[in-house]
């Protein structure tokens, strides 16, 4: 798949998890039996073509993903299942500082607004970038961290 999305300069594929399948076991009873236990291993990618941002369509972009998967031959016992189709980001991660100049200035004002009663602990500013589909054509991006008020007594 990745070879034939080199000859599409629209499309991008990020792999993702991979799955191997469980080695076959067998059971051993009173009198003896084989049974076999094989699932597929599996593999997750993603992938992307951007949408023109004077016309963005997602049903025309899902539409060419489609026949992209459609026109590639699989190897035998090899099945492709398309999933769902959403919105995303080749690289969100390339605003996070830009989300954590915006928390900044939130735990400032958060500050004034407390004034001097107690201090303000920050987490999970380390978290990945999340992208969020807002509509058909709109993501939203942030970071899943949190403000703790301490001493206020």
């Amino acid at each position: 798949m990745q070879e034939t999305a080199k000859q599409n300069k629209k499309i991008t594929i990020k792999d993702g998890p991979l799955s191997l399948s469980a080695r076959p076991s067998s059971k051993m009873s009173f009198i003896s039996s084989y049974s076999s236990y094989e699932q597929p291993s599996t593999a997750n990618l993603t992938i992307m073509i951007p949408l023109d941002p004077q016309a963005p369509d997602v049903f025309a972009a899902a539409g060419e993903i489609t026949r992209f998967v459609n026109g590639i031959k699989f190897a035998d016992k090899t099945h492709c299942n398309l999933g769902q189709v959403q919105l995303a980001m080749s690289d969100p991660e390339q605003y996070r500082a830009s989300l954590l100049q915006l928390i900044a200035q939130d735990i400032r004002k958060t500050k004034e607004l407390m004034g001097s009663k107690g201090t303000l602990a920050v987490e999970g500013l380390q978290s990945p970038v999340i992208v969020r589909q807002m509509d058909e054509t709109k993501v939203e991006l942030f970071l899943n961290y949190s403000v703790t008020l301490n001493g206020t007594e």
